[in-house]
């Protein structure tokens, strides 16, 4: 039955793109968040400026 062996294949990539697909979208948000917040804080004025201490 090849069309069934076919659709399962089928249906066991799609759920492997999809589970591949969220760990993607979670690594990206850990990842912006991580740096997103570094960045910001690294690049804000005044800092270790006027006798301000380092970010």
């Amino acid at each position: 039955m090849p069309c069934r062996d076919e659709f399962r294949v089928h249906l066991r990539k799609e759920k492997w793109l999809n589970n591949l697909s969220i760990i993607s979208k979670t690594n990206i948000i850990e990842f912006s968040e991580l740096f997103g917040t570094a960045i910001l804080t690294s690049s804000s004025p005044g800092c270790g400026t006027r006798g301000l201490p380092p970010c």
